[in-house]
């Protein structure tokens, strides 16, 4: 095998592992799940980049809430954001990254959950900045 040859395979294998790593962090994007813990919503993100802001709006039973949060150093954030939701209603939860990115939830409380007072949630729009929580990203 000629010198030339193995040096155009080494760089060929370069090139293909720069493309990987160039379109990995490109494709690289947050997650975020619900729970719904005695009927108030929670929100957990990951994979987002440490330090991010992520946008979040929740809309359910009516009331649309928004949300900024900060990914801790593992890029995870967990958020108790107070909502209550009523059970079997349907949440629509749109998370957007700092590169524009933006994640679409629609999901369905699980029935059986206790409901709001009165059986009804007041529209209402929130906006607050939340911190990261201490253990990073939920079990």
């Amino acid at each position: 095998m000629s010198y030339v040859r193995i040096k155009a395979g080494v760089s060929c294998a370069l090139a293909a592992i720069f493309m990987l790593l160039v379109t990995g962090v490109a494709l690289a994007q947050g997650m975020v799940t619900p729970s719904f813990g005695a009927g108030q919503l929670t929100l957990a993100g990951e994979g987002y980049r440490p330090g991010e802001r992520v946008e979040l709006m929740v809309t359910a039973a009516g009331a649309t809430h928004q949300f900024i949060v900060t990914a801790d150093a593992r890029g995870c954030f967990r958020l108790d954001t107070g909502v209550a939701i009523p059970p079997l209603s349907s949440i629509d939860i749109e998370a957007r990254d700092e590169q524009g990115q933006t994640q679409a939830t629609i999901t369905s409380a699980p029935g059986g959950l206790p409901g709001p007072p009165g059986g009804e949630e007041e529209p209402t729009d929130s906006q607050q900045d939340v911190e990261p929580d201490a253990t990073g990203c939920a079990p």
